[in-house]
């Protein structure tokens, strides 16, 4: 298994890991770490987020459901839930990508080919 970064890290995994599989809500997952109800939204639970971020940095498959009736954060139970996961971030990823291309007046194959260029060199 990946090493952990920190505290706040290893916190948020056990309460994902102890969910098993089922969403936690940003809200619910704010109050078992810091024991408060969020007071704003966006603010309070940007460390979560950035926690969220670096576990799945490392490899732990933490997904993360956009439904209205069941917002937050999981860990993935099988291979086909992780790809389900993955392509939907590829997907956004790609939507980025386009319209950075359409602002520069490039083409998406040419604006890759560009970023793999800064990437290598």
């Amino acid at each position: 298994m990946p090493k952990l970064m920190g505290t706040l890290d290893a916190e948020v995994l056990r309460l994902l890991v102890e969910a098993g599989g089922e969403v936690l809500g940003m809200d619910k997952l704010y109050e078992q770490v810091w024991g408060r109800p969020v007071g704003h939204r966006i603010n309070d639970t940007r460390e979560l987020r950035f926690a969220v971020a670096r576990l799945r940095r490392l490899g732990w498959p933490i997904c993360s459901s956009c439904s209205r009736r069941r917002p937050g954060y999981y860990l993935a139970r099988h291979g086909e839930e992780l790809e389900r996961f993955c392509q939907r971030l590829t997907a956004r990823g790609l939507k980025s990508l386009s319209q950075a291309a359409a602002l520069r007046r490039l083409g998406l194959p040419e604006l890759l080919g560009q970023l793999a260029l800064e990437v290598s060199g």
